[in-house]
């Protein structure tokens, strides 16, 4: 009986262990290293098999950050203040 066991959990432990590299390779492919594409794949969206060119006057997006977007609120704050006034 106890050879049975053995051979089980030894063969539960070689299933785990390639549950775990498989999930460590899925992980890693999923997981970006930088938040943006590298400059090559960019270049190659651009060119495909169709004839589809890149659009070279579209502006990027901008970065937003926090103090931006505080910013926007205090404006849109200072607007509505302003439209308050003018109703008299």
């Amino acid at each position: 009986m106890a050879v049975l066991f053995y051979v089980a959990k030894k063969r539960e432990w070689k299933i785990r262990e390639n549950l775990r590299r498989s999930a460590r390779k899925v992980v890693t492919a999923l997981t970006p290293r930088r938040t943006e594409f590298p400059k090559e794949v960019k270049d190659s969206l651009g060119r495909s098999r169709r004839g589809r060119t890149k659009l070279d006057d579209v502006p990027p997006t901008p970065r937003l950050r926090p103090e931006d977007l505080e910013k926007g609120m205090a404006i849109e704050l200072q607007l509505k203040d302003k439209k308050k006034w003018g109703r008299k």
